[in-house]
């Protein structure tokens, strides 16, 4: 997949803002058409993971949808979709403005090969940003500079959690958005 020129949600301007109450009814129904998730999860195997993120590409999905499937109130499993998504095509640049605030998620997600077959969401995403291996396919590399940036960030953003109370690495669940 190509980098996608995805601004960080942070500088969205107002055009993507109003767009979203368009894209609600017209997103859902196409990734309900995409996404096919039994109560394992959606991805039975890398090639599933892989086929869907080809076909979110080939919609050319906008900064609005991409913010729809990562705040999707349904499903973790589309949630995890949209990281995997941002993972494969944005500028590693503007990776972290999307995905910082996810870090310390709680939600529950099963995950093949981790301890007792699930993890949280926020330690799932701290996995994805930090290894290069998912599920036996190679990520894009994130350039070293920006890897250790978004490690920095992590670190950080861990201390900040920690002396507010809610513990660290993924535990702590932020308040959903709806």
């Amino acid at each position: 997949f190509p980098v996608m020129d995805a601004r960080s949600p942070a500088t969205t301007d107002a055009t993507d803002e109003a767009s979203r109450h368009e894209v609600r009814a017209f997103f859902p129904g196409t990734l309900a058409g995409i996404v096919d998730e039994p109560d394992e999860g959606p991805f039975q195997d890398n090639t599933d993971y892989l086929r869907t993120l080809e076909a979110l590409y080939t919609l050319q999905v906008t900064s609005a949808q991409i913010t729809l499937l990562l705040d999707h109130a349904d499903s973790v499993y589309i949630r995890a979709l949209g990281f995997l998504y941002l993972r494969h095509v944005c500028d590693p640049k503007n990776l972290w403005g999307w995905v910082q605030k996810y870090v310390h998620e709680r939600d529950e997600l099963a995950v093949e090969g981790s301890a007792g077959g699930s993890t949280t969401l926020g330690a799932w995403l701290r996995q994805l940003l930090n290894e290069q291996d998912y599920h036996s396919t190679m990520l894009p590399r994130l350039p070293v500079p920006i890897l250790r940036d978004i490690q920095q960030k992590l670190k950080e953003e861990d201390e900040e959690h920690r002396a507010s109370g809610g513990g660290g690495g993924g535990l702590a669940k932020p308040e959903r958005r709806g």
